[in-house]
């Protein structure tokens, strides 16, 4: 997934990099003066991507795709094409005095004019690109109706200087706390994993868990009681006391989810 991610990065970077080049120049020749812009388009581009993903990874963690895929493309769109304008412009500022000292002008002239309209192509480039990438990463992982045998997984904890290892069998529910994802086994041992919680989610059997809401992923067998709430809401009451006393609630979205996976 992470060679995936990194590839799409570089594909992507050189291909805005080319696009917002031809779009911005005239007149194009083989240069060093060109050979200047296209060096520092790339590493403009670079490092707004950059920008970009580590927004990416703050929303992750706040605002859920399956949690409200909607909310999630609004803000996402929205957010992500302002932190790409900003982060543009910013290294378009800092790279002043190269352009001044090196080529006795700037680009910025005429920016407010035509550039930021190239900005925004490259916003529009790079939210597709992970938009995309997105249900493509979904489609290929198949759904529990279509998987008819799941494969077994180990999970490993780390503490101190040893290595705790756990298979799937053991898992009773997984959860956040204090943004660290906790493993709760049919002991009542707990242990900590360095992933995320859609990344446990990847490797467990989709049959036998479900993703309640952001916070939890729980086993069929632990759940004790279902009740409704308002609004096309779930609740529900786990064996997983004392470490979860609490209902989890299960997002409107993925109520009928739910429904169908625990044949309601």
């Amino acid at each position: 997934m992470r060679k995936e991610r990194l590839l799409i990065k570089v594909c992507g970077t050189i291909f805005s990099s080319f696009v917002i080049f031809y779009l911005t120049y005239s007149n194009i020749n083989v240069d060093l003066i060109h050979a200047y812009y296209l060096l520092t388009l790339f590493i403009q581009v670079y490092l707004t991507w950059e920008a970009f993903l580590l927004f990416l990874k703050y929303l992750d963690r706040k605002v859920d795709w399956e949690e409200s895929l909607t909310r999630r493309l609004l803000i996402q769109i929205a957010g992500g094409t302002i932190i790409i304008l900003l982060a543009f412009t910013l290294i378009q500022l800092i790279e002043y005095p190269f352009d001044k000292l090196l080529l006795k002008k700037h680009r910025l002239h005429g920016y407010w004019d035509f550039d930021i309209f190239i900005c925004f192509l490259l916003a529009l480039i790079i939210q597709l690109v992970y938009v995309v990438y997105y249900f493509i990463f979904h489609w290929k992982n198949p759904t529990p109706v279509e998987i008819t045998q799941a494969t077994k997984k180990d999970f490993v904890s780390r503490i101190g200087n040893r290595q705790i290892v756990f298979s799937e069998d053991e898992v009773l529910c997984v959860y956040t706390e204090n943004k660290m994802v906790f493993v709760l086994t049919h002991n009542r041992d707990k242990y900590i994993l360095d992933m995320s919680l859609g990344e446990v989610l990847a490797q467990l059997d989709p049959a036998a868990f479900f993703r309640a809401n952001r916070k939890y992923i729980i086993r069929k067998s632990a759940i004790k009681t279902i009740k409704s709430e308002l609004n096309n809401r779930l609740s529900i009451e786990t064996v997983c006391d004392p470490d979860i006393p609490i209902p989890i609630t299960i997002s409107r979205n993925n109520t009928p989810r739910f429904r169908k996976w625990f044949n309601l």
